[in-house]
């Protein structure tokens, strides 16, 4: 069972990580409107990422950073692929990909969860948000 602060953390989490990896390869991309749309992401998890702060705190729950070894593997795969590979198609499909792994495990934790219909309607938002941004990325492709 996945309770509020469980699912704050994992939402923290996974946008956490999105902005990392999105401030990895900003700078890769040669699109301008590719580039909007990833800096307009980038801007939207900064906002998931402090709305949910702010919850935590208000539950009483200890905010919890991406574990270092996911950040460590997270930096050095994009590192490594960006390296030997700088096509803007390429970085798009990075970016779904990654964004679908969120999708799939924050899929698993709301069907898993049982809590406040705040937090289960800021999860789903995300979800949708996510969904959308991948629609986005594929005229990349």
């Amino acid at each position: 069972m996945i309770d509020d602060g469980k699912m704050l953390n994992y939402i923290r989490q996974n946008v956490q990580m999105g902005i990392d990896g999105i401030d990895k390869i900003t700078d890769h991309i040669h699109d301008k409107q590719m580039k909007e749309l990833i800096l307009t992401q980038r801007q939207k998890y900064e906002d998931y990422f402090y709305k949910v702060d702010n919850l935590l705190k208000q539950h009483d729950v200890e905010p919890e950073d991406v574990p270092v070894m996911a950040k460590v593997s997270t930096a050095v795969m994009a590192g490594m692929k960006n390296l030997t590979d700088r096509e803007d198609k390429s970085i798009a499909e990075d970016m779904i990909k990654g964004t679908n792994m969120g999708i799939i495990k924050l899929t698993g934790y709301l069907n898993d969860f049982h809590g406040e219909q705040e937090v289960a309607s800021i999860a789903s938002n995300l979800l949708e948000y996510e969904r959308k941004s991948i629609e986005d990325l594929k005229k990349y492709l």
